[in-house]
C-alpha cells in the first residue's frame, strides 16, 4: 500500500475531515461525506479508490462536478490521480520546476486563505485558537457567498508557514488563555455565540467545527471545573451538548456539569425560533433596556438553579479475584531493592499500600518530575559530554486500568510540596508542534533597527532592540496523558515535533530554521512523560519512523492496576513531612 502523503484517496478523505465535511467509511476502500462543492447537511458524497489507485467522487444530492469539489477543498484535478513515479514513469515537472505539494504553505492566514476568498469572496469573520502558552495555533474563517450557505474555512501554522485545513492532532478549545479567569466556564456552540457570552463578561468557550465535533477537541481544561452548557434550540445543539457531556465524563477530576437551555433563560413573549441561541435570547429574550450586567446576572442565576448532571459512569470495575487477562510475554517483575533504594524508594513505599496505582508508574514520574525540577544543577559526565536530568518516560498499559493519571497525581503532589512555583508554571500538557515547545523555553527576540537623526530621519546606524524577553525558567515537564495524539502529530508532513524532540533530549539546543518566524532556545531542560496504551504504541510505532531516533530516547514502563481498594486506602493518614523536607532539600 502506499504511504499516506501520495495515497489521492487518503489525502481527498484527510482534506474532508481538516475541513469538517464529516467523511465516514462504508467500506475497506469507501467512504461517504458531506459535499463540500453544495455544503450540504446530508453525507451524500461518495468517495472510492479506483483500480488504478485514483480517487473517484461522486456527488448523489446535486452531481456537482468533481473540478467544483476538489476546488472547495483547494486541491486540483490532478491531486485525484495517482503520482506518475507511483505508476513506474516519471514525474512530470510543473512549470518551475518544484514538484507540487499536498498543501501550500502561505506567509499569512489571510494568503492561506485567498483561493478561497476569489470563489466565495472576503470572509466575513474570523476566530483564532491558541495553544495553552498563548501561540496562535490556527484560524477559523467564515464566508457567507450570496445566496448561499454559511461556510468556514480553516488555517493553521505550519512551520512552513499557514496552511488551509485542520491542525495536527486535537484543537484547543477556543479563548483557552481565558479559562482560568474563572471557577465557571460557559460551553456554547459557535464561536460568534462564544464572543456574545464573553462579552457579558463570561468566561466561555467552544469548539471548532460546529455541532457535530466535539470530540475534535481537547477538553482536559476543564478537568475539576464548574461547567455549564447553553445548547441551541434545536436536535442538533441537543446532540451538542450530549458530545460534550460526554467528552467531559471522561475527564479527571470530573467537572460539575449543568446544562441551562433557552427556555429557562427566556423573559419575554417573543416565540423561541429554530436553532435559537444566545443570539436571540440577548436580542428577543430579555426585557427591553437590560443592560449586558443583568444579562450576565440572569444567567449566573438560572445556571446557579439548574441541577447538577449525574456523568456516565466510568467502566464497572472487575471483580475483586478477577486475574489480568494475559498478554503477550510474562509480566515484569515487581521492583525490590535496589529500585526502591533511596529516599525515592521511602516515597513510593509509603504511597503503595493506599493507591490502585503502580509502583512503577509512581516511581518513574517521581525521577522525571525530580530530574526536570533541579534543572542543570546537577549532571552526569561521559567523556566530554554532560548527561543532565531532563529524561523522557512513556507509561505503557489498558485504558482505565493502568491507573497511569493516578500514579502521576501521587507524584506530582510530592513535587508540588518541594517548588509549587515550578508544579504551577512549568507542567505543561499539550505537546503538539515544535514550535510550541521551542516557545514555552525561548530565548530573548533581538530585532536589528535603524537609528534617526533627529529631523532629518536621517539613518546614523543601528541597533539591537530586545522584541521578546524570552523565558528564563528553560525547564519545562511536559506530561502528555494522550501520547498517541503526539505520536500521530510526529506523522505529519511537515510537522518538526519529532526532530526537535530529539534535539531536546540530545543538546537542549532548539531552532527552527524559518526564514518568516525563526525561533531558537539554549541551554532548554525539557522533561516528557506520556501515558499510551499498548495497541495504540504497537499501531503508531509501526506507521511512522517514530522507532527511529524518536522512541529510543524513552524509557518505556509496562504499568497496570496493582491491586482493588473499592474504598481507597488512608493515605491522608501518612505524615509525609519529614520525606517531602528531605525531598525539598535534595532539590
Amino acid at each position: 500500500m502506499m504511504s499516506p502523503h501520495r495515497d489521492p484517496t487518503e489525502r481527498l478523505v484527510a482534506r474532508l475531515e481538516s475541513l469538517g465535511f464529516d467523511p465516514r467509511p462504508t467500506g475497506s476502500d469507501s467512504w461517504e461525506s458531506r459535499c463540500p462543492a453544495h455544503d450540504g447537511d446530508r453525507r451524500n458524497l461518495s468517495v472510492s479508490r479506483g483500480d488504478d489507485g485514483r480517487a473517484l467522487v461522486r456527488c448523489h444530492a446535486h452531481g456537482c462536478p468533481a473540478g467544483d469539489i476538489v476546488a472547495a477543498l483547494d486541491l486540483d484535478l490532478s491531486d485525484l490521480f495517482t503520482p506518475r513515479d507511483d505508476r513506474s514513469t516519471p514525474t512530470r515537472p510543473r512549470a518551475n520546476g518544484k514538484a507540487r505539494a499536498d498543501r501550500k504553505a502561505h506567509p499569512t492566514p489571510e494568503a492561506a486563505i485567498g483561493g478561497t476568498a476569489l470563489k466565495l469572496g472576503s470572509p466575513t469573520a474570523h476566530w483564532a485558537y491558541h495553544e495553552a502558552d498563548g501561540t496562535e495555533a490556527a484560524r477559523v474563517y467564515r464566508f457567507d457567498p450570496a445566496g448561499e450557505r454559511k461556510q468556514f474555512r480553516p488555517v493553521h501554522l505550519t512551520a512552513e508557514g499557514w496552511v488551509m485545513g485542520d491542525p495536527p492532532g486535537l484543537w484547543p478549545l477556543n479563548h483557552l488563555c481565558n479559562l482560568a479567569d474563572s471557577d465557571r466556564v460557559y460551553v456554547v456552540e459557535g464561536e460568534k455565540a462564544c464572543d456574545l457570552a464573553r462579552n457579558l463578561g463570561a468566561t466561555a468557550t467552544t469548539t471548532a467545527h460546529g455541532s457535530k465535533s466535539a470530540h475534535k477537541s481537547t477538553w482536559n481544561p476543564l478537568a475539576g471545573r464548574d461547567v455549564v452548557i447553553l445548547p441551541d434550540a434545536d436536535p442538533e445543539g441537543e446532540d451538542y451538548a450530549q458530545a460534550v457531556i460526554a467528552e467531559l465524563a471522561k475527564l479527571s477530576p470530573r467537572p460539575t456539569v449543568r446544562v441551562v437551555r433557552l427556555d429557562d433563560l427566556w423573559r419575554t413573549d417573543a416565540e423561541i425560533t429554530k436553532g435559537a441561541d444566545i443570539a436571540e435570547w440577548l436580542q428577543d429574550g430579555v426585557p427591553e433596556g437590560w443592560e449586558p450586567e443583568q444579562c450576565r446576572e440572569e444567567l449566573d442565576r438560572v445556571a446557579d438553579l439548574a441541577p447538577m448532571l449525574d456523568l456516565p459512569p466510568p467502566p464497572p470495575a472487575e471483580p475483586r479475584d478477577a486475574p489480568e487477562p494475559p498478554v503477550g510475554p510474562a509480566w515484569p517483575d515487581p521492583l525490590e531493592a535496589p529500585e526502591l533504594d533511596g529516599l525515592a524508594g521511602e516515597l513510593v513505599r509509603a504511597i503503595e499500600p493506599h493507591t490502585e496505582a503502580d509502583p512503577v508508574a509512581i516511581l518513574g514520574q517521581l525521577l522525571i518530575g525530580f530530574g526536570n525540577l533541579i534543572g542543570r544543577s546537577a549532571f552526569f559526565a561521559v567523556e566530554a559530554d554532560r548527561h543532565y536530568g531532563n529524561e523522557f518516560l512513556a507509561l505503557v498499559g489498558e485504558t482505565a486500568k493502568g491507573r497511569k493519571g493516578t500514579s502521576w497525581s501521587h507524584a506530582r503532589r510530592l513535587l508540588d510540596a518541594a517548588d509549587p512555583a515550578w508544579t504551577a508554571d512549568r507542567v505543561m500538557t499539550g505537546l503538539s508542534t515544535g514550535e510550541g515547545l521551542i516557545h514555552a523555553v525561548r530565548d530573548p527576540v533581538m530585532k536589528r533597527e535603524p537609528i534617526k537623526d533627529g529631523p532629518s530621519k536621517r539613518i546614523i546606524g543601528y541597533q539591537e532592540v530586545e522584541v521578546d524577553p524570552g523565558e528564563t525558567d528553560k525547564r519545562i515537564l511536559c506530561i502528555e496523558p494522550e501520547l498517541g495524539g503526539t505520536l500521530r502529530v510526529a506523522t505529519r508532513d511537515g510537522n518538526n515535533l519529532s526532530a526537535l524532540v530529539r534535539q531536546a533530549w540530545d543538546s537542549g539546543e532548539l531552532r527552527t530554521l524559518t526564514r518568516n518566524n525563526p525561533l531558537k532556545a539554549t541551554g532548554a531542560h525539557v522533561s516528557i512523560v506520556g501515558h499510551i496504551t499498548r495497541d495504540e504504541l504497537a499501531t503508531l510505532l509501526t506507521r511512522t519512523d517514530a522507532a527511529n531516533g524518536f522512541a529510543n530516547r524513552f524509557l518505556w514502563l509496562c504499568v497496570r492496576r496493582s491491586k482493588l481498594l473499592p474504598f481507597g486506602g488512608s493515605i491522608g493518614d501518612v505524615d509525609f513531612a519529614p520525606l517531602v523536607r528531605r525531598l525539598t532539600e535534595a532539590a
